[in-house]
């Protein structure tokens, strides 16, 4: 049974797997249905034959949402944009650098001692908010996979999705969905926000393991198509599939860099297994996806705590350097 009490049907992915290790058998009695995903509701996979349809974000079985203890004004914002589409989510506190102990980190740092040594005060700051923040997101990987969730969406309180995106979403995630069944091949992470890394590739849209970045499946909202995405920063506004957690808690074993860099690391060190995808307009990239991700300002927000990943993307986009 799923978390609902109701008869949970297995994802297609794992039918898939089970076919390709020779695990599966087939039980049915009465009408043999159709397999597969024909006559599906948009946007989801667990159930084969539904009555209702999804729309906008309740396409995710959970949108997470970070935010710092420190930023109520900042949340508030959002959560009234939030109210304003009928957007559920989980608020997420992040763990503030202040509970970040070094010697005893929660997440294991690789090289801490050298890392850390002659680092001074200030630096010390902002690497504990870069280990506190990375923690977190680990812990939302954890939390979904552990509660079986199929789709995720992890949100910073300071992004908000532009309305055509919003619209976009079930029909975005059926096209990408059905190319995973199609070529057999799940996909575990989609950009919404990002900006390509190594600048110079980036201008010709090119990337050093496959040349152009290829197309994955249509998408609905937009003329440009969702693709394998170049190494890319951008942890702010992303979304993952079940396949895609567990991939990442195979592989995110310890911390190495920020977390926006360790993925894109990770693309780097797997770039035929980790299928990490963009829904930016990826035919003209530009810095962090505005046409589709809007920023949201507080005016009365103050503390380098409610603005240090605002200014960690700038500082990213101008150098291309954590």
């Amino acid at each position: 049974l799923d978390l609902r009490g109701e008869l949970a049907l297995p994802h297609p992915l794992d039918i898939l797997q089970e076919i390709r290790s020779g695990e599966l058998k087939f039980e049915h009695t009465g009408e043999l249905q159709r397999p597969g995903y024909v006559g599906i509701r948009e946007g989801t996979f667990r159930d084969r034959y539904p009555s209702t349809t999804f729309s906008g974000t309740s396409t995710f079985d959970e949108i997470f949402v970070i935010t710092n203890d420190k930023c109520t004004e900042q949340f508030q914002e959002f959560s009234n944009r939030a109210r304003a589409i009928d957007m559920k989510f989980t608020k997420i506190v992040a763990t503030p650098a202040r509970e970040i102990n070094l010697e005893m980190p929660p997440i294991t740092i690789r090289n801490a001692s050298t890392l850390v040594k002659g680092m001074s005060h200030a630096h010390q700051a902002i690497f504990k908010r870069q280990v506190g923040y990375t923690f977190t997101h680990y812990q939302i990987w954890l939390s979904a996979f552990s509660h079986k969730r199929q789709r995720i969406l992890v949100v910073d309180d300071t992004l908000f999705p532009r309305g055509p995106l919003v619209r976009s979403f079930p029909q975005l995630f059926n096209w990408v969905d059905q190319e995973s069944i199609a070529g057999q091949q799940p996909w575990h992470f989609m950009f919404f926000r990002r900006t390509i890394l190594e600048q110079d590739w980036a201008a010709t849209n090119e990337t050093f393991w496959s040349g152009t970045e290829s197309a994955w499946s249509p998408n609905p909202q937009y003329k440009h198509r969702v693709v394998r995405a170049k190494p890319s920063y951008g942890a702010g506004f992303y979304a993952m599939s079940h396949q895609g957690l567990g991939w990442m808690l195979d592989h995110f074993k310890e911390y190495r860099a920020p977390l926006d860099m360790q993925i894109s690391m990770l693309q780097r060190e797997y770039p035929d297994e980790f299928i990490a995808l963009s829904a930016c307009n990826n035919d003209q990239p530009r810095v962090f996806c505005p046409e589709i991700v809007q920023e949201i300002q507080v005016t009365s927000t103050k503390g380098y705590d409610c603005v240090w990943r605002r200014m960690q993307e700038v500082k990213i986009s101008k150098t291309g350097q954590a």
